[in-house]
């Protein structure tokens, strides 16, 4: 950054001024996803694309499923970290899963950016 002297660290409130290096993240593992899926337990009954999921059955659902989806990401199979400029669709994104089991990784993965920047700089 710029507005840093040479050796000196960079703080939490630099990295959240660092959008592109984020969008650059973002859009890796969105191409590159950390974990491939999880299983998930059918609460009800449901219908999905002509197939019946009854309650209580295991669903895999895989990050891939959304990521390449050109529904959800123009263009999928190109890497465009200025994607992550305007909002994702809720649970299109989903490198470290979503809701209430989300890993906790996510919320290091600004940290390890800036520390990358730092080293790299």
């Amino acid at each position: 950054m710029s507005s840093k002297s040479p050796g000196e660290a960079l703080t939490y409130e630099d990295t959240k001024k660092m959008t592109y290096t984020w969008q650059v993240a973002r859009e890796s593992m969105r191409v590159f996803p950390p974990i491939f899926g999880s299983f998930r337990k059918a609460i009800e009954d449901i219908e999905y694309d002509g197939y019946r999921i009854p309650k209580g059955w295991k669903v895999l659902w895989t990050a891939y499923g959304t990521h390449y989806n050109q529904e959800y990401f123009e263009d999928p199979l190109r890497f465009k970290p200025s994607r992550f400029e305007e909002p994702i669709q809720p649970y299109a994104y989903v490198p470290f899963g979503g809701g209430p089991r989300l890993c906790a990784g996510y919320q290091r993965l600004s940290s390890t950016s800036s520390y990358l920047y730092t080293m790299c700089d």
